[in-house]
């Protein structure tokens, strides 16, 4: 399906798999462990930011950055979560002349 998606968006630049069927071996070969979801999420994310059929690491790439990205905005709500939790009331001593 991957494939066939690709195909379709490029179909002036997908390769020419019935000439060339060595390509499509390697194709199914990289693709044969790559979880639909995701190849599905990659290839999606490729179409819509690039004129060119993609590469095969375009598809099955494991982006370690949007992960870390992702942990580091949990880790952010949890320390807000945190200060929040324990936060106090301003003493009346240091709130005297504030917003008056």
């Amino acid at each position: 399906m991957l494939l066939a998606k690709a195909a379709g968006a490029y179909p002036n630049k997908a390769p020419d798999f019935r000439r060339n069927p060595q390509i499509f071996e390697i194709w199914v070969e990289r693709l044969a462990n790559v979880d639909a979801a995701t190849g599905l999420a990659n290839l999606d994310r490729h179409i819509d930011s690039s004129n060119f059929f993609p590469d095969i690491a375009d598809i099955v790439r494991h982006d370690p950055q949007i992960n870390l990205l992702q942990q580091e905005t949990e880790d952010r709500f949890l320390l807000l979560a945190r200060w929040e939790q324990s936060a106090t009331r301003m003493p009346l001593h240091l709130k005297r002349g504030v917003g008056d």
